[in-house]
């Protein structure tokens, strides 16, 4: 009926709707007089797979309120005897959707889109094509990912190969173009062809409105040759926002190579970073092997993206927030007198014993500690590649763990890069969904291993890259003493450095302008490259009333320049100098070192086994108050409600 009255509506008197399952058609086998010359189609964004939580959203309470998936898991079971009806109904549910998963994958009818965790959306574009005819055209409206996911590669691959993509045209909901939509998520108009159409299509990434498309800075072509210069791996499609980021981009992927795989012969250009990059524990599969509290001393803490942040593994707490229902589990900012001392740690939400975190190390890796970047992040995020070195705990899978069978000491020049606002800027035009796939670190242009081990060009003479780097990193990392041993791998042997947001916001700073030189861009680019940072830009103005990051990084990378002519070593922006003893704590004893480590693990094991003491005794009590309430009252009822106790929401203290 609905799709009647739109043909009506668009002038079309008499309408052919044909009722049949196109899904389920062999598409080798659609006649010539079977297909269009227009296709225009807003085709469903659903994934085939059955979500649980969305699924039970409606249909159940009990299980929809469920916290941790293995409890949802636990509760979903527990229907079979309390709720058979709603019980049957799922597994209906479950059997289709398994069904139209299996059939996509194993039919070969949808070769280009039937990959992953499989959506509606790709089945249909790739439907719509073959339903063209030879010089058809069609117009969808689907999400981006139709051209940027890997799942979706092979299909843009092919649009691109074959001269059949017409245009792209990309759009944020930020303004509510579909009310029902997250406002995070980003559509486009795709528009195709069967046969070839031209050669370099027309782009546009980031609008809010259709007037935005009459932006001619914000449109540009690229040709498939362009794409696989600048995504050789996956060869999905870059994300620009103007047409002088699509010129920056090629140039710094003409200034360095991807980061390469595990395996891969160090070619020409080859970076020769041997990294693997890989998820240690994921949160639903392994669910049975963390406890909300340490079973004892060998039980280590689950660390979670959310708890790091830029060279920071003490960034935040986990509190519990029984009220959302949702997302209970939330970060806390670490502020104050936790922040400044080296003897405080994060309290994690799980723990997992010590046991099975060693067996789930990476393989060939035996350090004390690892480099991590948070997986889950988006392209309009302040930073989007963000990370830290940490202790060798649980990390979950919201953590990206990066290894390679190489020195301790050339980590810090890996850490560098990754997070410096270049490469950052690299990533954010690979990234439309909400995190950062694998394949999007592997892709992003990196300066090569061996560059570190060349001088520095606005050093002193004989001072290498890798040397000038490793003390600033050090000392924006190496501030607790949970850390002592990345510390010692990069023979550093004095105590944690203090924590400095002034010394910090300019070793950073340094770190960028230096990235910026190795990539050769050019000082109007680099401003223009910081630019992109709208949040950056505007969290300096409420602080400072002006970008200030922007302009320290300007003003140093001129000095660098100014020194690397000259041959006049470019002086720190820092007194006492980067990772100067000066700027750390005092210095313990070996005999202390030795059991720093210890000590602080067994503070932070006890203080959860005391607030799980505290909570069970103040329920108890809240029991016993509850129940003389309703004796006293007697056949009058009562409406009071037991105290609730304390529930983890304030932030630990003490050292």
């Amino acid at each position: 009926v609905i799709a009647i009255m739109n043909m009506i509506l668009h002038g079309i008197e008499a309408p052919n709707i044909l009722h049949v399952n196109t899904l389920t058609e062999n598409l080798a086998d659609i006649q010539d007089k079977d297909r269009y010359d227009v296709i225009l189609a807003n085709p469903p964004w659903e994934r085939i797979k059955l979500q649980e939580k969305e699924y039970f959203a409606a249909r159940s309470a009990a299980v929809e309120r469920g916290v941790a998936p293995a409890e949802r898991r636990r509760r979903i079971a527990a229907l079979a005897r309390d709720d058979p009806a709603t019980y049957q109904a799922y597994l209906r549910a479950l059997r289709a959707s398994s069904g139209v998963l299996r059939f996509l994958r194993a039919s070969g009818r949808y070769p280009l889109t039937a990959h992953g965790d499989i959506n509606t959306y790709s089945i249909f574009a790739e439907l719509a094509r073959a339903l063209l005819t030879e010089d058809g055209l069609a117009g969808l409206i689907v999400p981006t990912g139709i051209a940027t996911d890997d799942t979706n590669k092979r299909f843009f691959r092919r649009l691109m190969g074959e001269g059949s993509l017409v245009s792209l045209f990309d759009f944020e909901n930020r303004d509510a173009l579909f009310p029902g939509v997250d406002t995070r998520m980003r559509f486009c108009l795709l528009t195709f062809g069967r046969a070839r159409q031209q050669a370099a299509p027309v782009f546009s990434f980031f609008a809010r409105d259709v007037r935005d498309l009459r932006d001619e800075q914000r449109s540009f072509t690229l040709t498939a040759d362009d794409i696989r210069a600048m995504n050789p791996i996956r060869q999905t499609c870059p994300v620009f926002r103007t047409r002088r980021d699509a010129r920056v981009a090629a140039a710094l992927c003409r200034a360095a190579p991807p980061l390469r795989a595990p395996g891969e012969r160090a070619g020409a250009g080859a970076s020769r970073w041997p990294v693997q990059i890989t998820t240690i524990f994921h949160m639903t599969h392994d669910s049975s092997l963390f406890r909300p509290r340490p079973a004892g001393a060998d039980w280590r803490p689950v660390l979670e993206g959310k708890m790091i942040g830029m060279y920071d593994h003490r960034a935040a707490d986990i509190i519990v927030n029984p009220r959302n229902l949702h997302r209970p589990q939330q970060p806390q900012a670490v502020r104050g007198a936790q922040r400044l001392s080296p003897a405080f740690t994060p309290r994690p939400y799980l723990w997992a014993p010590s046991s099975v975190v060693e067996g789930r190390r990476p393989s060939g890796w035996s350090r004390a500690w690892a480099l991590v970047v948070k997986r889950v992040s988006a392209a309009t995020n302040e930073r989007t590649v963000v990370g830290a070195f940490v202790p060798m705990h649980a990390l979950s899978y919201t953590l990206y763990v990066i290894t390679a069978p190489a020195p301790a000491g050339d980590f810090v020049g890996l850490a560098a890069n990754l997070l410096s606002y270049v490469y950052d800027y690299c990533v954010r035009q690979k990234t439309t969904q909400s995190s950062i796939t694998i394949g999007v670190l592997r892709e992003a242009p990196i300066i090569p291993r061996d560059r570190y081990e060349q001088s520095v060009a606005w050093g002193p003479a004989g001072l290498s890259l890798i040397d000038w780097i490793r003390p600033r990193v050090l000392e924006l990392s190496y501030t607790a003493w949970d850390l002592v041993a990345f510390a010692r791998d990069q023979g550093y042997e004095g105590p944690p450095f203090r924590w400095d947001d002034e010394r910090r916001f300019w070793l950073r700073a340094e770190l960028d302008a230096a990235y910026f030189h190795l990539y050769g861009l050019h000082e109007d680019d680099v401003a223009h490259v910081m630019d992109s940072f709208e949040l950056a830009r505007k969290r300096d103005q409420r602080a400072h009333g002006v970008y200030r990051t922007k302009a320290a990084i300007l003003d140093i990378y001129r000095r660098m320049a100014k020194a690397a002519a000259t041959g006049e070593p470019y002086e720190a922006a820092i007194d006492p100098a980067p990772a100067d003893p000066r700027a750390a704590h005092p210095a313990r004893s070996a005999e202390e070192v030795a059991g720093v480590a210890a000590t602080l693990h067994r503070a932070l094991v006890e203080r959860d086994v005391a607030d799980a003491r505290d909570e069970s005794s103040a329920r108890a009590r809240g029991r016993r108050r509850s129940s003389d309430r309703s004796s006293a009252s007697g056949d009058r009822g009562s409406d009071a409600a037991p105290p609730s106790g304390p529930d983890r929401t304030a932030p630990p203290g003490g050292d």
